[in-house]
């Protein structure tokens, strides 16, 4: 049979407490004194719990109408006990990242009197935003966080990664230069491929340290950081005109795309030149990979899965 509350026959009580966490700590702790608390007082409070990541476990709890058993084994005041509990005083889940709409309609509401956290909010902010959902009509509301060790060691890690030292982004202002071989000082207007994963693995960094610190350094001007760039392959011909026919290409194909490009592409032998894949493929009739396999000659070609540094 199917857990609901038609029959269970569990009627709901008025939500007085959100919850931030749908986990099993929570449900099988918190909402079961919740719970113990409805049965002896007159306390009659109902939870709405909201999901605190985009993946988790609220479908599953809306399916049964927010109830769940507890199975309590252990001692009680030196008497074995084993029960199984049905806990009734979780009224539904929220997904915030899938109905903000429903999240947001929590602080209407006038009974909320507890807001409980189970983890450490991220800032200040998101604390406050979060303990304000309580206590809209004015009356004394409470806010409950519940943390570790744990968490105070996860914080201070966000903290050095999110806000590095004047020393580290300064380290990696220079380690750029070093990577693009670029003189200190004179990398003004140009345009680079930055592959942020190369980048740390050449120079042993952690990755989101690392890029905390070019974000700091794009707002003091030194440079632009762009994501998701797509920048058109480039092509440029490194040898001599003359010494270029004299060349034996192994497929006569490259003779074709070589000469294909030299007709429509002007300074194909003084520097990169942008060049349409889709036109050269077409017109030869081979497939875009076949443009940049055969040609044999030196391509740039930058994929819009790297960020862009651009140099001011």
């Amino acid at each position: 049979m199917k857990l609901n509350r038609f029959t269970a026959k569990a009627l709901r009580c008025p939500v007085k407490v959100i919850q931030f966490g749908e986990g099993n700590f929570l449900r099988a702790f918190v909402d079961w004194i919740i719970w113990k608390t409805n049965q002896n007082t007159d306390f009659n409070a109902g939870v709405v719990v909201v999901q605190p990541i985009d993946k988790g476990m609220v479908d599953v709890l809306n399916e049964q109408e927010g109830l769940y058993h507890v199975n309590l084994q252990g001692l009680d005041k030196g008497e074995a006990v084993d029960s199984v509990e049905m806990v009734d005083v979780i009224n539904g889940g929220l997904n915030p990242y899938s109905d903000f709409e429903g999240y947001l309609s929590l602080a209407e509401n006038p009974d909320v009197r507890f807001v409980i956290h189970f983890d450490v909010p991220d800032s200040p902010e998101a604390y406050f935003q979060e303990a304000g959902r309580g206590g809209r009509d004015g009356k004394r509301s409470f806010a409950v966080m519940l943390w570790n060790s744990t968490d105070v060691r996860r914080m201070r890690q966000l903290e050095t990664v999110s806000f590095p030292s004047l020393e580290y982004i300064e380290d990696i202002y220079h380690k750029v230069h070093i990577f693009y071989e670029i003189p200190y000082d004179t990398g003004a207007g140009r345009q680079l491929k930055f592959d942020l994963d190369a980048f740390c693995r050449h120079f042993h960094l952690q990755r989101q340290a690392a890029y905390y610190a070019m974000v700091y350094i794009e707002r003091t001007g030194h440079w632009t950081l762009s994501e998701d760039v797509d920048i058109s392959t480039k092509v440029q011909i490194i040898v001599d005109r003359n010494e270029l026919y004299d060349i034996e290409l192994p497929d006569s194909r490259m003779e074709l795309i070589l000469d294909l490009l030299m007709r429509r592409c002007t300074g194909l032998f003084s520097y990169p030149v942008p060049i349409d894949e889709e036109y050269v493929a077409g017109i030869l009739d081979v497939q875009v990979e076949g443009v940049l396999c055969e040609s044999g000659v030196t391509i740039e070609d930058w994929e819009n899965d790297d960020e862009l540094l651009d140099f001011d």
